[in-house]
């Protein structure tokens, strides 16, 4: 389930780094938010949708690894 958390952490981070006014990619995404700058909340977005894929990815094969009753079927 680890991989799955990835957007958990972005989400987390938009928090903190608001509260905190620590400079990142969350505070990136408020401020382009908020001054409606479209192509950094793109690029934001696709960041975050990339990295939630590649740790879908990564969770689902590491359960394959781990558990070998897991088989790979066809549809």
């Amino acid at each position: 389930m680890l991989g799955y958390y990835v957007p958990v952490l972005f989400g987390g981070a938009l928090v903190v780094e608001q509260l905190f006014n620590y400079p990142g990619m969350g505070l990136l995404f408020w401020s382009a938010a908020q001054s409606s700058d479209y192509p950094v909340l793109l690029g934001c977005v696709l960041v975050i949708s990339v990295a939630t894929v590649v740790g879908t990815l990564l969770a689902d094969v590491v359960q394959r690894i781990v558990d070998p009753r897991v088989k790979a079927g066809r549809a």
